[in-house]
Order: structure tokens, then sequence, then C-alpha cells
């Protein structure tokens, strides 16, 4: 169960979505990551053990985040959660105990703002 001390840091839960700018200089559509909630959350980076079995099961997972329940937001794998400059790419999502109450993410770190 999340205790709200648990939850001290702030993400930005981000989609890619297709920009009204039509297409770039290679013909290619235009996206941008769009905010589409404020979560806030507890991390825990994965240990040794820990991020070779998320691995096996969704690639690169690297850190866990769990957050309350946003009844007006269905995340995606496609999302990520944005904090500071760090972007967690989500590989997993779970409601846990299918309660709606917390989310527990499986997330790879990329460095590319």
């Amino acid at each position: 169960m999340l205790r709200a001390g648990d939850l001290r840091h702030r993400y930005e839960y981000q989609e890619k979505l297709p920009t009204t700018e039509g297409r770039d200089e290679h013909g290619h559509q235009v996206e941008n990551w769009t905010t589409l909630a404020i979560l806030y959350g507890a991390e825990k980076q994965l240990s040794g053990t820990e991020a070779v079995t998320a691995a096996q099961l969704y690639g690169t997972a690297t850190h866990q985040v769990q957050t309350r329940y946003h009844h007006e937001l269905t995340p995606t794998t496609a999302g990520r959660l944005k904090r500071n400059e760090r972007c967690l790419y989500i590989a997993s999502i779970n409601n846990v105990d299918s309660l709606d109450k917390e989310w527990l993410f499986v997330c790879g770190e990329k460095l590319d703002g």
C-alpha cells in the first residue's frame, strides 16, 4: 500500500502525439511528447537480479515506479514518465491487485531529455 510520504517524485506522463505542423523536411510526420497527466510516485532502481528478471519479460528494464491510480488516464507502453530530464520509457503497467488504487510501472531509462 502506498503512503503519501513515499510519493515524493513528480512525473509527467507523456505520449508521443502528432502535431499540427504536418511533416518535416524529410516528409516524416512531426510528433511531440505531450504531457497528459502529472503523477507523484515512489521510484525504485531495480537490483541486478530484479533487472535481469524484468529484462527477460519486458526487454530493457531498469526502474519501477509506483503511483496512485488516476481515473482519467489510460497509460500505455507507448508512453513515458519524465522526471526533470530523465525519461523512463514504460515497458509494463500493472493495476495492482486490479483494485484501481495504484499502478506499478516497469520502465527502462534513456537519457534523451
